[in-house]
């Protein structure tokens, strides 16, 4: 076991417990600032202020050996030995401000962060352009109203001294969200719900959000009360499966053979959020996927992982569902989520 080994089971020990996810950003980071071992470990591996206390517990404090992580010169000494309040702050710059916290993943904020995360959500307005409708509506301009001109001319004398026009009505194109709930998408389930209840309040008419794990569950009804936090209490107060493995093409299939036939589905712009891990069958999840895509308008999909240094999609049930999805989006910050927003909208 190496030095970054015993740091990491030493953390765990402690009650810090960072994730493999984590600790893989952790190695990416130290092979980029291999000079500030401490600000890199402290900033990829915490994610509250607990956790920030745990470390500063376990990292030496300032002007004593590092005896935890190893030093390889001076330049590494002197990063090692940085105040902490300094360190919080440097972690932190930018964090306060909404353009700071609009590039950061989610799932390495504190809680503070989160809260501040939420709020910016909840201003989304996340809502499908209108379709063109089979009703018609008077106009200004456009195909001529025969019937309606004709009846005018009748009270008129027969003269046609006003031609009435009529184009096609528009109305709201449905929306219909996916959410993974299982335990690896669990750093982002909160703020994809809370995006999908500002997607509700924005169109409660329109839009339907459902939770996929190893079964679906219709959120959409919690999701109407207006409050955020009221709604994601309604939410958890639902019998559910979270934050364990996910079947998504047996899942998907089940949703399927009951929701395909409704409008809920058909010409729905649809939104599939799900790392792609699948504990079921991986065959089953691209077949699925593929008659999403051909029942609705737009299928989108968002993988919070996507959004990682040198992410790779292994999963073969999600390399060969990707295909059949008009955008990939990443979904890791606020600024992904405005462009999901935008891409709804389009």
């Amino acid at each position: 076991m190496n030095r970054f080994e015993e740091f990491i089971a030493l953390l765990r020990s402690r009650g810090l417990d960072p994730g493999p996810d984590r600790v893989a950003d952790a190695v990416v980071a130290l092979a980029l600032l291999p000079e500030q071992p401490r600000r890199v470990l402290r900033t990829t591996l915490c994610g509250s202020k607990r956790d920030l206390d745990i470390f500063d517990g376990v990292w030496q404090p300032a002007g004593e050996p590092e005896a935890v992580f190893p030093q390889s010169g001076p330049e590494q000494a002197s990063a090692g030995s940085v105040d902490r309040q300094d360190d919080h702050e440097e972690a932190t710059d930018g964090a306060g401000s909404q353009t700071g916290l609009a590039v950061r993943d989610v799932r390495n904020l504190t809680e503070a962060e989160r809260a501040e995360i939420a709020r910016l959500i909840a201003e989304l307005a996340p809502a499908a352009r209108p379709r063109p409708s089979a009703r018609r509506t008077s106009a200004g301009r456009g195909r001529i109203d025969a019937r309606r001109t004709a009846r005018l001319m009748f009270r008129s004398g027969g003269e046609p001294y006003r031609i009435l026009h009529t184009r096609r009505s528009r109305k709201p194109r449905r929306l219909l969200l996916l959410v993974d709930v299982s335990g690896s998408m669990k750093p982002y389930t909160d703020v994809m719900l809370r995006f999908g209840h500002a997607a509700v309040t924005a169109g409660p008419a329109f839009t339907e959000v459902f939770a996929l794990g190893t079964k679906w569950t219709r959120l959409t009804g919690p999701l109407l009360e207006r409050d955020a936090d009221a709604a994601m209490a309604a939410v958890a107060a639902l019998p559910s499966d979270w934050d364990r493995g996910t079947k998504l093409g047996p899942v998907l299939q089940d949703f399927l053979r009951r929701w395909a036939g409704r409008v809920v589905v058909r010409s729905a712009v649809i939104v599939v959020i799900s790392d792609g891990q699948e504990s079921g069958d991986k065959s089953v999840l691209p077949n699925q996927v593929a008659r999403l895509s051909r029942l609705g308008s737009v299928l989108i999909w968002v993988n919070p992982a996507q959004g990682r240094p040198r992410y790779v999609p292994l999963n073969p049930g999600l390399t060969r569902s990707l295909p059949y999805a008009a955008e990939h989006l990443p979904g890791h910050t606020i600024d992904a989520l405005r462009r999901l927003t935008e891409v709804i909208a389009r």
